[in-house]
């Protein structure tokens, strides 16, 4: 078994790195939400006019990772919740409900 031996300073500074990813990577995911908040009436219209031309020129233009999002829910991963009738004003966390290795994310 290999032990470590690091000095008291190493083991500081190795701690004071991550706290600085970390803190990197929850303002990155806090940009990322706040983009999605902004831009959600993009994905309400999308919704509302599924099978247009309109959505289809939109969805051309996506990577397939993002057009993932956009799929029926027998195919990406989606419960069958985010297809039930929802309240006009409802946010992002009512429209699309994902799932993940078997546990929703509400």
């Amino acid at each position: 078994m290999r032990t470590c031996s690091a000095t008291w300073h190493q083991a500081h500074q190795i701690s004071e790195q991550f706290l600085a990813q970390r803190g990197e990577t929850i303002n990155r995911t806090q940009k990322a939400l706040e983009q999605l908040a902004e831009n959600w009436t993009a994905l309400q219209k999308l919704e509302a006019h599924p099978n247009t031309p309109y959505a289809q020129e939109i969805l051309d233009g996506l990577s397939p990772h993002a057009r993932a999002l956009t799929t029926p829910p027998d195919h990406a991963g989606l419960t069958p919740q985010s297809h039930r009738a929802r309240a006009p004003s409802a946010g992002p966390g009512a429209m699309l409900t994902l799932r993940r290795s078997g546990r929703s994310n509400t």
